[in-house]
């Protein structure tokens, strides 16, 4: 993994200066938060959810096929959809037709008791 290394800006001001600006001072402040974001963000390097408004949620289906199973995400939206990203047996997930809401949605699965990790969107 390539490791972040703060840029060399030249040291036009800096943010001691008594004669700075509280502007300027601001945006000095801001820039270096900036930084200090982008290189937390590159040391651990870039996951899927950094570049893509989605969430993964992994559930275990109902004991009994074809039931309705809540399956809790973290998007902090209401989902447009979802896709199987994997399962632990050949099964069929899909919408169970009751409305989804900005924390829970809800699929059925042709399959008991199947592990299944999904991609919510």
């Amino acid at each position: 993994m390539t490791e972040y290394k703060d840029p060399n800006f030249p040291a036009v001001y800096k943010k001691d200066d008594p004669n700075l600006r509280d502007f300027d001072r601001f945006l000095l402040q801001q820039l270096e938060e900036w930084q200090q974001n982008l290189k937390s963000i590159l040391d651990r390097g870039i996951e899927r959810n950094d570049n893509v408004d989605q969430r993964d949620a992994t559930f275990t289906s109902n004991a009994v096929a074809d039931t309705e199973d809540a399956v809790t995400h973290t998007l902090g939206k209401i989902p447009e959809g979802f896709r199987v990203i994997n399962s632990d047996k050949a099964a069929t997930v899909y919408d169970s037709g009751t409305a989804w809401t900005e924390t829970t949605i809800f699929l059925k699965t042709n399959v008991a008791s199947a592990t299944i990790t999904i991609e919510v969107f």
